[in-house]
């Protein structure tokens, strides 16, 4: 009969929880570019309202405004990491280090009779969807792809 005592648990977890963070199952970000045309309103005008949407948007983080040009960043720890950290304690506590980063830009630019947005991100269909939606508060008439 095998004896299995604590350290050889203990390690196969850690071998498993290893496994799974080379090769776990996760859903490619979407990488999304469009662009639309603001009729009336100034570039001035869409580029404050959208300093305040994309600010408000949840678990995005506002890292840079030059120029008419937005930087928006999210930051996280993906799902399987805690089940992960969970089944293979103490090793699993490795994968909470896992993190995975999505990136927007926005730009605004003076255009002959109103101004253009241009949308470009990678990130997941969800987040996507927030920020669009961020957009078309700010300038209603932009419809950001999806």
């Amino acid at each position: 009969m095998i004896g299995l005592g604590w350290f050889e648990i203990v390690l196969v977890l850690g071998l498993v929880a290893l496994l799974v963070m080379i090769v776990r199952p996760t859903a490619k970000p979407a990488r999304v570019t469009d662009e639309a045309f603001v009729p009336v309103l100034s570039a001035d005008a869409v580029d404050s309202a959208l300093l305040r949407e994309l600010g408000d948007v949840p678990r995005w983080r506002h890292r840079s405004a030059h120029g008419r040009v937005h930087v928006i960043e999210r930051e996280y720890v993906p799902g399987f990491a805690f089940v992960v950290a969970a089944l293979a304690f103490p090793f699993g506590l490795l994968a909470l280090m896992w993190r995975s980063r999505h990136r927007a830009e926005v730009s605004v630019v003076e255009a002959e009779g109103g101004c253009r947005v241009r949308f470009v991100c990678t990130a997941t269909h969800g987040d996507v969807r927030a920020l669009a939606q961020a957009i078309q508060r700010a300038a209603p008439s932009v419809n950001v792809l999806i």
